[in-house]
């Protein structure tokens, strides 16, 4: 993060996060509850969350580039869920298998992003990081579960990723929090020549 630079408006830093993550938020709870029975509209709903996120993830690094320092990792990032929605949208008729590998895919780079951030925290004493870190090394727990035992866990899937869709949620809430209250804070600090 650059900490030097002022923010244009603040909606520029919290509108898409807050948006990415009330999305996950009620589409973790619609597949933890297992409201939609349909694996293919199940599949339709993933993909067409993960493009939309990945068109606002893109838009906020783009637009937040002069303040954040690793805005290429939030731009690839959002590249990657675009990815992920516009293949898992391609084959609407894929198994269960291929889709959980997508969303488990999603949850590694997902966790592994959190975690970045986390990391960034950390060497700035926040106590903020420790939440991040965990709960990413628990997203990355439960993007392997999905990616590597679909065929075992094939009862559990939609609890996994329901859970994993609420995790993700609340990490996107979290770390945007953080970096409003951290830029806040730098932004009412007194300059001195």
């Amino acid at each position: 993060m650059n900490s030097n630079k002022n923010l244009d408006s603040p909606y520029s830093l919290n509108f898409p996060p807050f948006i990415i993550g009330l999305t996950f938020l009620i589409i973790g709870m619609i597949t933890y509850f297992n409201l939609v029975k349909e694996i293919n509209t199940m599949k339709t709903i993933f993909s067409i969350i993960f493009m939309i996120s990945g068109v606002l993830e893109i838009l906020f690094s783009v637009r937040n580039k002069s303040i954040f320092t690793n805005w290429k990792w939030s731009f690839s990032f959002g590249l990657l869920t675009y990815i992920i929605g516009i293949l898992l949208i391609s084959e609407p008729f894929t198994n269960q298998d291929i889709t959980s590998f997508y969303i488990g895919i999603y949850f590694i780079f997902r966790a592994i992003f959190s975690i970045n951030f986390g990391i960034e925290f950390f060497e700035r004493n926040s106590s903020s990081a420790y939440i991040m870190i965990g709960l990413g090394f628990l997203l990355i727990f439960l993007g392997f579960s999905l990616v590597w035992l679909p065929t075992r866990l094939v009862n559990f899937i939609p609890y996994l990723d329901g859970t994993s869709f609420l995790i993700s949620g609340f990490l996107i809430f979290y770390i945007y929090n953080s970096v409003r209250k951290f830029t806040q804070n730098i932004n009412h600090q007194p300059v001195y020549n």
